[in-house]
């Protein structure tokens, strides 16, 4: 029976048009429902009241009538408070039924880019999310809560969709970042001792520390640097190219150690470099390359910083040296 059947039953029922079998399996049903005691067994003293309380209430709305009735009159008027009874047993059952539900379930999605990909992902609010090499993000299919809830491993663009009713929440590492509309870079590598968050545009809050009590307010230009071992935070004025530069395919190495600018080189081109003298990794290196091979790259640096190179099979490269030029 459907719910539109049953209604039309029970409005039968209060006009007295029933038939036998109607009028019984309704009587039935409100005999059977009335306590209900496997619904309200959760139930607390005061919610029960409450709840005898609506019946009365509505019973005695629908039943307005002298005390002197003909046997039938009385035995419809009893129909009608059982049918008002019942009517709101049903409604009070649906809706409990509605609330013990499961909230809906929110489905997370995960994209990656391996060693020498990148990704451009649209989020679901139109937010904009350029992924860097062997990094990934997860978010909702859809954000339905009160923030934009991201997790990010790696190194992110984004250009986040104004909405200053939610808030768009990124976790990395040990650092929260929230924007409600701007954007920005966040570089959370596993395994790196630093994690930055770099401003383009807007302004972004970044917290860390102890229940994320603690917080920097960053502009543009600016960068936050949280040492992942120290837990010491450095916010400091920088240049934007060198952090934002490799969305145009540009490698930039600003004056940083060898060994980090090998770790950029491998996730790049998906190439493992290796270093036969350990000592060269603390030499300095400041050049940029735009959309450049490796081979390039390592000629430049051969050229520049008086480094040997090797290519041990496709995938590895030795770099030979005993001094820093």
């Amino acid at each position: 029976m459907t719910e539109d059947e049953f209604h039309s039953i029970l409005d039968r029922y209060r006009k007295g048009e029933c038939s036998e079998e109607e009028e019984k399996m309704v009587e039935e049903f409100y005999q059977k429902n009335q306590d209900k005691p496997s619904v309200v067994a959760t139930w607390t003293a005061e919610e029960k009241e409450a709840a005898r309380s609506a019946i009365r209430q509505q019973v005695w709305k629908h039943v307005r009538e002298p005390i002197s009735k003909t046997r039938h009159e009385k035995r419809y008027s009893w129909l009608k408070m059982a049918a008002a009874v019942l009517l709101l047993v049903a409604a009070g059952l649906g809706a409990y039924v509605s609330l013990q539900q499961d909230p809906p379930t929110t489905t997370y999605l995960t994209k990656a880019t391996q060693r020498g990909q990148q990704a451009t992902i649209t989020l679901g609010d139109g937010s904009i999310v350029k992924l860097n090499a062997e990094s990934s993000i997860t978010f909702p299919e859809v954000f339905s809560g009160e923030i934009r809830d991201i997790s990010l491993t790696g190194e992110a663009f984004f250009e986040v969709k104004r909405n200053p009713s939610k808030p768009f929440v990124i976790q990395s590492g040990d650092l929260q970042t929230t924007v409600l509309g701007t954007s920005f870079n966040v570089e959370a590598y596993p395994g790196e001792e630093e994690v930055k968050v770099t401003v383009a545009t807007g302004k972004v809050k970044v917290s860390h520390g102890p229940g994320r009590a603690e917080a920097s307010i960053l502009t543009p230009g600016q960068q936050v640097r949280y040492h992942t071992i120290t837990k010491a935070v450095e916010k400091r004025e920088v240049s934007l190219a060198s952090f934002l530069d490799w969305r145009e395919g540009i490698i930039r190495f600003d004056d940083i150690p060898l060994k980090k600018a090998l770790k950029i080189l491998e996730r790049w081109f998906d190439t493992e470099i290796r270093l036969e003298n350990p000592a060269l990794g603390e030499c300095y290196i400041k050049s940029t390359y735009r959309q450049e091979s490796l081979e390039n790259i390592l000629e430049s640096m051969k050229f520049i910083n008086g480094l040997e190179y090797e290519f041990q099979d496709e995938k590895t490269v030795l770099i030979k040296g005993k001094e820093c030029n």
